[in-house]
């Protein structure tokens, strides 16, 4: 479903598609706190990329909420942008956003020189904590509820 609402943006619109997701595991995905977090990353967007919006659709769904933006910047620049939204925001680690360039391919760190995404618990890169499950499910979910308590 997600992949059709962006490529149905990539093809209305003449902006530069942003996918909008929390990374949170297991099974509960929508919560208070959730949403407050995720509130959180939409305001830092807004200061991030102003009156560049074309297009929002945000929901809040059983698996977590999520948003799609049509933005008049550069893939690369908005991808940037977004991702000094996750460095540098409190709850950033938690924020998932996806920066799809015209042809709906993503526009990744390593290509723009970024470093990857650091894991929730400790400063590896998180795709290598996730494939050898270094932190248990436990662990993971006491972090975010450290991080979401300060909301």
């Amino acid at each position: 479903m997600r992949r059709k609402i962006q490529d149905e943006i990539l093809d209305r619109f003449n902006g530069t598609c942003l996918s909008y997701t929390l990374n949170i595991p297991g099974s509960v995905k929508d919560s208070a706190a959730f949403r407050a977090a995720f509130r959180k990353g939409l305001d830092q967007l807004n200061i991030a990329v102003g009156n560049r919006i074309l297009y929002a659709y945000i929901r809040f769904l059983r698996t977590g909420p999520e948003a799609f933006f049509s933005i008049e910047l550069a893939p690369e620049e908005l991808k940037k942008r977004t991702v000094e939204i996750e460095e540098s925001h409190p709850c950033g680690r938690l924020f998932d956003m996806d920066v799809l360039a015209v042809r709906g391919n993503p526009v990744s760190r390593e290509e723009l020189g970024l470093p990857r995404r650091k894991c929730l618990i400790c400063d590896n890169p998180a795709p290598l904590c996730a494939r050898n499950r270094t932190h248990s499910l436990g662990e993971l979910l006491e972090r975010i509820d450290s991080i979401t308590g300060n909301i």
